[in-house]
C-alpha cells in the first residue's frame, strides 16, 4: 500500500495544449526552441511526403524501411515516446477526484473518464472538462448539480448516490447524456422525476433494490432502453411502458406474468429465477415485432407452436429448458438459436428454420445425426457448436455446405471422413479428447491407393484440444489445406514435423505444451509465418534451417524449458518480439539478437554480462528477467531502450548509466537541438525487489520521466541523483530517507510513499507542494 502524493504546478495548462513530457523544445522558458522544433517537424514531415512508399499486399512488401526511417527522427521518436508516457500516467492512474483535486488536476484536458468521490461545493459549469464521456458520482456526493455542469460530452453517468436526481437543477442532464444508472429508489418521485422528463436519456438502469411500479410520464420520450436489477418483481399490469421502449432486461428476482409488455419492444431478457408459462400466441399478441428473446437459468415450461414471435431472429432457451421441439415453434425468420444446457432430445424433420444461421447445442445434447435430420437442409447455416456431451459419428454430407465455422465440445473423438466436415469451412475447434489421424484414403472403405486430408479445402485457422497428438503419428505434406494462417496444437501434441507438413500460408503457429521435437527444416517453407510459440517443454537445439529464410516472422515466444545457445544469424532478422523463456542462460553472443528486435524479455534464470554489441539499437523494451545481477555501464544497454525492467536480482551500483544516443542517425534528420541529440530514449526504470545500491548522481540518463523502487531500496538520495525531466517517483515500502527541494526534482508531480514513510522527513518545501487528498494503491 502506498499513499499518492500529487504536485501540482501553478501554471494551468489551457484547453487543447499538446503537453509532450520533458521535451526541451516545449520548455516554457525556452519560446525559441519550442519555434525551431516546430519547423524541424514540419521540414521533416515534407522530407518524409517526397519519398512514396507503394506497399503491394501481394507481394507482402516490408515496411520496416518506413518505420526506422520516423524512428531514426529524434524529434519524432521522442514525440512519440513522450505522448506514451503521458497516456500511460493518464489512463492508467485512479481518477478519483473530489471537486477541489480535479480542478487542480494537471491533465484534466486530457481526461475521459471520471469518478468524484465527494464534495462540498456546488458542481458548476466549468469543473467536469468538456470531453469526458463517462463519469461516476460517488454515495458520499450531496452537493448540487447546475445546468451545464456535466460538460458538453457527456454519453454515460452513473449515480451511486441515496438521493438520485434531487439535488440535479432542472435541465442539468446535457443532450449528449444517452445512458444513466441510478442507485436511488426515490429515483422516481419528486423533483429527481422533474430532472429526467427534462433529458433525453435513451437508456436507463435501475439499482439493485429498485421495486417500484411506474408510468410512462415519469420518463423521457427519448427512452428506448430500461435494464432492471435484483429485486424488481412488480405485476406487469401495474406497470405503464414508456411509449418508446424496445429494450427490457428483467433481473434475477423477476418472476411475474407476462400480461403486459410493449408492443413495439424488440429485446427481452429474463433473469435467474424467470418460469412463467408462455401460452399460444402470447408473445406474438404481446410484442409482435419481437427480434431478441433470452430465457434464464430456471425456465424449464414448455413451448408450444406459434407461441414466439414471429418476428423472432434469435433465441436463447436459457439453462433448464428441456422439451422436444414441436413443428411450428422456431419463427421462420429464426437466424440464431442457442439450446439449453439440459436439452437432450432429436432433431426432428423440418423443425428447425431454413433460415437459421448459427446454431449452438448445449452441454447435455448427444443425439446421433444422420440423413434423417434435416441439418444438411439448412442452407444458410454458416455456425455450428456441439456441446461438451456430444460424441457421435458424423458422416460425410451431413452438415450443410455453407457452414463455415464448427466447433466440438470435450467429449467429442470420432474418426472423421473426407467431406464429414464440409468443404466450405474455414474454422474448426476441437475439444479436449479429440485425437484422430488428419489423413485417410481417399476411400477409407475400400482402403484404395493414395491419401487425402480430412479437412476442408478453405479452412483458414484449426485449433486442438488437450489431448490430439494426430493419433500418435508425424505430421505429414498435405495434412494440412494450403489456406490454413493459424495452427494451435494442443498441450499433449508431441509429432515430429516433417519438411512442408505444415502449409506455406501458415502465420500463426503454437507448438503446445509438451512438444519437443526437433525443427530443422520443418519450418524452412514457412515464409508468411509471422508470430511462432513454443510450449513448456521445447529444448532442442536450434540452427540455420530452424526458421524460414526470408520470413515474416515477427514474434517468437520459447517456453520454460528452453536453454539452448543461440547463434548469430538463428533469429530471423524480421524478429521484433523475442521472449526466451524461463530456463534460458547461455551466455549471448553478437548477433543473437539481431537488429530490428524491438521487445526482448530475457528468461528468469539468465545472469550473464551485456557487453557493448551484445544488445540490438532497436531495443524500446528490455526486461532482464528475475536472476539478472551483473554490472551494467552505459554500453551495455542501447540508448533506443523506453522502457527497462530491472531483475528482482539486482543490485549493483549504477554510476556509470548514463546513455548517450546513437550517432548513426540519418543525416538528413536536420536537429537543431543539442540536448536532444545528447538524450536517451529512456523514459520508463523499473527496479527489482533486492536493489539496495546507491545511485551516483548524473548516473540516470536525462529523458527518464517514470521511476519505480520495489521493497528493499532504502538509500539516501544525493543531489541531482534524479534528473530533471523525471515525473513521477514511486518508492518501496521500505523507504525511509529525508526528501527535500534538494534531491527531488522540480519536475515531479506523481510522488508515492509507503503509509508506514515517516512525513516529518519532508522538507516543507516538498510539503508545500504536495496536494492534502491522499490515494492509497
Amino acid at each position: 500500500m502506498f499513499f499518492f502524493c500529487k504536485i501540482y504546478k501553478k501554471k494551468p495548462i489551457e484547453k487543447n495544449t499538446f503537453i509532450p513530457l520533458n521535451n526541451p523544445g516545449f520548455n516554457s522558458n525556452n519560446n525559441n526552441n519550442s519555434n525551431n522544433n516546430n519547423y524541424n517537424i514540419n521540414k521533416n514531415r515534407n522530407k518524409i511526403k517526397k519519398k512514396k512508399f507503394f506497399l503491394n499486399k501481394e507481394d507482402e512488401i516490408d515496411n520496416s524501411f518506413l518505420f526506422f526511417k520516423i524512428w531514426r527522427n529524434n524529434y519524432l521518436k521522442y514525440t512519440i515516446l513522450e505522448n506514451l508516457v503521458l497516456y500511460e500516467k493518464v489512463f492508467n492512474e485512479k481518477r478519483e477526484f473530489t471537486v477541489e483535486s480535479l480542478l487542480n488536476y494537471e491533465y484534466r484536458e486530457w481526461l475521459t473518464s471520471i469518478y468524484i468521490i465527494d464534495s462540498t461545493s456546488t458542481l458548476i459549469k466549468g469543473i467536469i472538462p468538456s470531453q469526458v464521456l463517462t463519469l461516476q458520482i460517488g454515495g458520499k456526493f450531496k452537493s448540487m448539480v447546475e445546468k451545464g455542469a456535466l460538460g458538453e460530452s457527456l454519453t454515460k453517468l452513473t449515480l451511486n448516490t441515496d438521493i438520485g436526481l434531487e439535488n440535479f437543477q432542472i435541465g442539468s442532464i446535457p443532450i449528449t447524456l444517452k445512458r444513466i444508472f441510478i442507485n436511488s429508489n426515490e429515483i422516481l418521485s419528486g423533483h429527481s422525476v422533474k430532472v429526467l422528463r427534462n433529458s433525453f436519456i435513451e437508456t436507463i438502469e435501475f439499482g439493485p433494490f429498485f421495486n417500484e411500479p411506474f408510468k410512462s410520464d415519469q420518463f423521457p420520450t427519448s427512452l428506448t432502453s430500461m435494464i432492471f436489477n435484483f429485486k424488481f418483481n412488480q405485476p406487469l399490469h401495474l406497470i405503464e411502458w414508456p411509449v418508446n421502449v424496445k429494450r427490457i432486461i428483467f433481473g434475477n428476482e423477476f418472476n411475474s406474468e407476462l400480461i403486459n409488455l410493449p408492443e413495439d419492444l424488440e429485446y427481452l431478457q429474463f433473469g435467474r429465477n424467470f418460469n412463467q408459462p408462455i401460452d399460444d400466441s402470447q408473445l406474438q399478441c404481446l410484442c409482435p415485432n419481437l427480434l431478441t428473446l433470452k430465457m434464464g437459468l430456471n425456465f424449464n415450461k414448455p413451448l408450444n407452436p406459434y407461441s414466439l414471435s414471429e418476428s423472432l431472429t434469435e433465441l436463447d432457451l436459457g439453462c433448464d429448458w428441456n422439451h422436444p421441439i414441436p413443428l411450428n415453434l422456431l419463427p421462420q425468420e429464426l437466424k440464431i438459436l442457442r439450446l439449453s444446457n439440459k436439452f437432450n432430445y432429436p432433431i426432428e424433420k423440418s423443425t428447425l428454420p431454413t433460415s437459421l444461421q448459427v446454431l449452438i447445442f448445449g452441454d447435455d445434447w448427444n443425439q446421433p445425426l444422420n440423413y434423417s435430420t434435416i441439418l444438411s437442409s439448412l442452407i444458410t447455416l454458416n455456425s455450428i457448436s456441439f456441446g461438451k456431451s456430444f460424441n457421435r459419428l458424423i458422416l460425410p454430407s451431413i452438415l450443410p455446405l455453407s457452414l463455415k465455422s464448427i466447433t466440438f465440445g470435450e467429449s467429442f473423438n470420432q474418426t472423421l471422413y473426407y467431406n464429414s466436415i464440409p468443404q466450405t469451412v474455414e474454422h474448426i475447434e476441437f475439444g479436449i479428447s479429440f485425437d484422430q489421424y488428419l489423413i485417410q484414403f481417399k476411400n477409407d472403405i475400400k482402403k484404395e491407393e493414395g491419401l487425402i486430408s480430412i479437412l476442408p479445402i478453405s479452412l483458414k485457422s484449426i485449433i486442438f484440444g488437450q489431448k490430439f497428438n494426430n493419433g500418435n503419428k508425424s505430421i505429414k505434406v498435405d495434412t494440412f489445406p494450403k489456406n490454413v494462417t493459424l495452427i494451435e496444437f494442443g498441450s499433449t501434441f508431441n509429432q515430429i514435423i516433417e519438411e512442408n507438413g505444415l502449409p506455406d500460408n501458415l502465420e500463426s503457429l503454437y507448438c503446445g505444451f509438451k512438444f519437443n521435437q526437433l525443427i530443422s527444416k520443418s519450418f524452412l517453407n514457412l515464409k508468411s509465418l509471422k508470430s511462432l510459440k513454443f510450449g513448456f517443454h521445447f529444448n532442442r537445439e536450434l540452427d540455420l534451417n530452424s526458421f524460414p529464410l526470408n520470413s515474416s516472422l515477427k514474434r517468437i515466444d520459447f517456453g520454460k524449458c528452453f536453454n539452448q545457445v543461440l547463434l548469430p544469424g538463428v533469429i530471423p532478422s524480421t524478429c521484433t518480439y523475442l521472449q526466451l523463456g524461463q530456463t534460458f542462460n547461455h551466455p549471448l553472443l553478437k548477433g543473437s539478437i539481431p537488429f530490428g528486435v524491438t521487445t526482448l524479455k530475457l528468461s528468469k534464470e539468465y545472469n550473464h554480462p551485456l557487453p557493448n554489441g551484445i544488445l540490438p539499437n532497436s531495443l524500446t523494451f528490455l526486461d532482464l528477467g528475475s536472476n539478472f545481477n551483473k554490472k551494467l555501464d552505459k554500453s551495455s544497454i542501447p540508448s533506443s531502450v523506453y522502457e527497462l525492467k530491472f531483475s528482482d536480482s539486482f543490485n549493483q551500483q549504477l554510476s556509470n548509466f548514463n546513455l548517450d544516443d546513437d550517432d548513426d542517425d540519418d543525416d538528413d534528420d536536420d536537429e537543431t537541438n543539442d540536448d536532444q541529440n545528447k538524450k536517451s530514449c529512456l523514459r520508463i526504470l523499473i527496479f527489482g525487489s533486492e536493489f539496495n545500491s546507491i545511485i551516483e548522481a548524473g548516473a540516470l540518463p536525462y529523458g527518464i520521466s517514470t521511476i519505480k523502487f520495489k521493497n528493499s531500496f532504502n538509500q539516501k538520495i544525493l543531489p541531482n541523483t534524479f534528473p530533471n525531466s523525471v515525473t513521477s517517483i514511486t518508492f518501496s515500502k521500505d523507504f525511509s530517507q529525508d526528501l527535500s527541494i534538494d534531491n527531488i526534482p522540480t519536475s515531479v508531480i506523481h510522488l508515492s510513499l509507503s503509509p508506514s514513510y515517516n512525513k516529518s522527513k519532508l522538507s516543507p518545501e516538498i510539503k508545500s507542494m504536495i496536494n492534502c487528498t491522499t490515494q492509497f494503491d
